[in-house]
């Protein structure tokens, strides 16, 4: 792992105090239980500090990683070279603001799990997040990429996003401005990441339906229970792996049929229960994974002649 310079390492410090670690293991932040360490690990407590390191990161030409929970992440063996933000304590606020045009707007901050967002809502009586019910993620990173389960996704009901741009400037957009696709979510030109240029989401406006809070809350249950039928429980992934196809067809059903269901590499495993789970069953690295990955990409492509793009997300150098 490419360590930080003292320069920099002093200037975080002075900056952040206890909420930095320096070679902190990502393999604990990640829901797969895999990935080295990370040059620095940050915890800013909000927009302005959050603001700085972006501006930081850019002058001095750090890469720079925004971790929500986690989850749709593989990070390599030999860790991430630059900072790694998690916005799980200073941007975990959720609240009910109001109604609009006979639309209730919920408020969630970017390191807001989905979970509790679904909670809240059908705590509330707001229809429209039960499709989201046991996502493992956050909210920031759901909006990424534009996740989505059971015929619903984020872009169906957010409103609006308080975005960080690359300058530190905090600018709110309406989500008409985003691009917004299967398992994707571009912001305008003007937040267009790339090298030294850095765009964080720090929070989210999201319009639901009133409702019946007692059906609305059986509804969630309902999703949830068929999607912990469906998917393995209990193991360490990141989610789906693959993206189904664009005509719909699921990859998993590929993967299945190419014969990896319960096929094992070192340790990392197709999981028996769902053939787009690749799980960590012990031990496994991000090289075990991308190895299974890989073999599973050329046996698919060999037998029905397609090509399967990763949903999860590597980050970290080879």
């Amino acid at each position: 792992m490419r360590e930080l310079d003292r320069k920099h390492r002093e200037w975080i410090s002075a900056r952040f105090g206890r909420g930095v670690r320096f070679g902190a293991p990502l393999s604990r932040y990640t829901t797969l239980g895999i990935g080295g360490p990370a040059a620095a690990l940050v915890h800013p407590l909000g927009t302005e500090d959050l603001a700085a390191l972006v501006i930081f990161a850019r002058d001095n030409a750090l890469p720079l990683l925004v971790l929500g929970k986690g989850s749709n992440l593989l990070v390599r063996d030999s860790g991430f070279p630059g900072i790694v933000v998690s916005l799980a304590r200073g941007f975990s606020q959720c609240a009910v603001l109001g109604e609009q045009n006979g639309r209730i707007l919920v408020e969630a901050g970017a390191g807001v799990s989905l979970m509790r967002l679904c909670r809240l809502a059908a705590k509330e009586g707001l229809g429209g997040l039960a499709f989201a019910a046991g996502i493992p993620g956050s909210a920031g990173g759901a909006l990424m990429m534009n996740a989505g389960a059971l015929g619903g996704s984020m872009s169906d009901v957010v409103e609006s996003m308080a975005l960080l741009g690359p300058d530190g400037r905090k600018e709110e957009i309406p989500a008409s401005e985003a691009r917004w696709s299967y398992r994707r979510m571009e912001t305008p030109a003007r937040f267009a990441g790339s090298e030294g240029r850095y765009t964080v989401i720090l929070s989210a406006r999201f319009s639901l339906t009133p409702g019946n809070a007692g059906e609305i809350a059986r509804e969630t249950e309902r999703l949830l229970a068929l999607r912990r039928l469906r998917q393995p429980r209990g193991g360490k992934s990141a989610g789906c792996f693959f993206k189904n196809l664009p005509d719909g067809t699921s990859a998993g059903a590929l993967i299945d049929k190419a014969g990896f269901r319960g096929r094992r590499l070192g340790g990392a495993m197709v999981s028996q229960k769902h053939a787009n789970f690749l799980v960590n069953a012990g031990g496994a690295t991000a090289r075990d994974v991308l190895a299974l990955a890989e073999e599973i990409r050329a046996a698919v492509r060999g037998r029905f002649g397609v090509e399967l793009e990763a949903e999860v997300k590597t980050v970290g150098a080879p």
